[in-house]
């Protein structure tokens, strides 16, 4: 399931506070792969954002990429990709590095499953991926990200690796996504 407009939209930001009890064991289906950032690869990672609602344009989502190649070190080390049994690029979401409340911190950031693939367990994946990742990297500390309402079937995806909405964030926003996620 795509952004679900119907609501109002909020941003909001989750914590997972203890990354090491994060699951890592959820593997990706059949004829499906990893594969990680290859110079290029940023017209697949636009078509994902365009194709999920992320973005409204191509331009717009490689605007945002930005961020990436301003450390394409960092990118080709963190950024990942699910190839389907075609080899076409699918999914993507990258463990980055950013600022929160005054500490830099990993991020899970920019996930993204094309719908026709949506619902297979490829987003568990990425994320059991990415904390290994973490885990690799040798890591340490809290792990955030930023969502936003219209985002609350991943927001229940996230929660079940450790994420739980930030403090700070309106009350309002979390009310309107447990009311969707049928938690009120």
């Amino acid at each position: 399931m795509g952004l679900d407009k119907s609501i109002p939209y909020y941003s909001v930001n989750m914590v997972c506070a203890a990354p090491q009890r994060a699951p890592r064991g959820a593997a990706l289906p059949a004829g499906y792969a990893f594969a990680g950032y290859e110079d290029g690869m940023e017209e697949d990672w636009a078509r994902i954002l365009v194709g999920t609602d992320m973005a409204d344009s191509r331009e717009r989502a490689l605007a945002c990429f930005r961020e990436f190649r301003e450390d394409l070190p960092l990118a080709r080390e963190r950024m990942l990709f699910v190839r389907d049994g075609s080899g076409d690029v699918v999914a993507t979401a990258t463990l980055w590095q950013s600022e929160w409340e005054g500490e830099s911190l990993a991020r899970v950031h920019w996930v993204g499953v094309l719908p026709a693939h949506e619902g297979k367990g490829i987003a568990k994946a990425m994320l059991s991926r990415l904390f290994r990742r973490y885990d690799e990297l040798g890591l340490t500390g809290r792990v955030f990200l930023v969502t936003q309402t219209w985002s609350y079937p991943a927001i229940h995806i996230y929660q079940k690796y450790g994420f739980a909405p930030a403090p700070s964030d309106p009350p309002e926003a979390w009310e309107w996504i447990w009311k969707m996620l049928g938690k009120e």
